[in-house]
């Protein structure tokens, strides 16, 4: 299912730590790595139009070379075990990000969601949810284990690994990115019963099989539903939006969804959440 995995790297600890996910994941598969950094467009601003074009381009050429010793060195390391091809590219990141999957045919890209300093986080965090919706393959973002995050509506600062309530713990051992292992025990499977969905199903399948991990479906009922006279389906919420199946929908998509996934995968569990 995944031959050539592409990871976009800024060479924070996020992306360090994604690398290492996507070695894991490319021995499970017998996968090869691309790994990739994209160097923005270089502006100097008013100091541009003072500086000598030769010295602009020295400095490109010095930015470039030294951005290129730091891939190699970490795509030596990651060829301990697997497969790397590395490339340095020049532009917007998304956008070059997308257009490298694209040409290369990637079938998986494996990314962190934040990268350096404060305005990286925020930065990182932009281009990630951007490839997340344009990549023309699946695309799994990668946290720190360490990080935490708030529940939406809330201040309530969560720990990342526990999901209960308190500071995350701090790790100070680095990741090595050459003998990294994985391990997935449960995949969550949330599911609108949309053709998405069922694509997004067919590659929680295959890595809860090779990872031996048990597979749990998910369903969220969002505001309640009736049909008026004209047989259409209406909110019986004023003012909210029709965003969920009937009941009778819900259990028949649950059943038919539970059913194409067992046949290939075993037993599952399968909850329905309001």
């Amino acid at each position: 299912m995944y031959r050539r995995i592409l990871v976009p790297t800024d060479f924070s600890e996020t992306s360090h730590f994604a690398v290492s996910r996507a070695c894991a994941l490319a021995r499970r598969f017998d996968a090869e790595i691309h790994l990739v950094n994209v160097l923005p467009l270089l502006d100097l601003g008013p100091v541009a139009t003072e500086m000598p074009a030769v010295s602009r381009m020295d400095l490109e050429e010095k930015w470039t070379r030294a951005v290129r010793d730091e891939l190699d060195a970490i795509a030596g390391e990651a060829r301990v075990t697997v497969r790397v091809t590395s490339e340095v590219t020049r532009g917007h990141p998304f956008v070059e990000i997308v257009r490298y999957a694209r040409a290369h045919e990637m079938d998986l890209v494996v990314m962190g969601t934040h990268g350096r300093g404060a305005v990286e986080h925020m930065l990182l965090g932009s281009v990630a949810e951007r490839v997340v919706r344009k990549a023309p393959c699946p695309v799994l973002t990668v946290r720190l284990p360490e990080h935490s995050f708030r529940l939406p509506g809330s201040d309530e600062q969560l720990d990342a690994q526990t999901g209960q309530p308190g500071s995350p713990a701090s790790t100070t051992a680095p990741v090595g990115i050459g003998a990294a292992t994985m391990t997935l025990n449960r995949i969550l499977l949330p599911t609108d019963f949309s053709r998405t969905a069922d694509y997004a199903r067919r590659h929680a399948l295959e890595l809860a099989r090779r990872f031996q991990a048990s597979l749990h479906l998910l369903h969220v009922v969002g505001d309640p539903v009736s049909q008026d006279s004209a047989g259409e389906w209406r909110p019986t919420r004023p003012g909210a939006s029709v965003n969920c199946r009937p009941t009778a929908s819900i259990r028949s998509g649950r059943r038919a969804l539970a059913t194409r996934s067992s046949k290939s995968f075993g037993t599952l569990q399968t909850r329905r959440s309001t």
